[in-house]
């Protein structure tokens, strides 16, 4: 996928439809009320760690309650 990313252009066409495509199947992992199209590696890596920060906290929590 970074491949792919590397090699489609800026913005245009091909670059819109690449980025919904990697949005919606985001999106389909990590269902949200608000869903949005990614523009960028950055944006992808900051809800990984959002994502990964959950399913920590969601792990501590239920050590700590039993």
């Amino acid at each position: 996928m970074r491949g792919d990313a590397e090699s489609v252009a800026e913005s245009g066409p091909e670059a819109d439809a690449f980025w919904t495509e990697v949005s919606s199947k985001w999106f389909t992992l990590f269902p949200t009320t608000r869903p949005y199209t990614m523009r960028g590696f950055e944006q992808i890596a900051d809800n990984v760690c959002y994502c990964y920060a959950l399913l920590y906290f969601c792990f501590v929590s239920s050590d700590v309650l039993g």
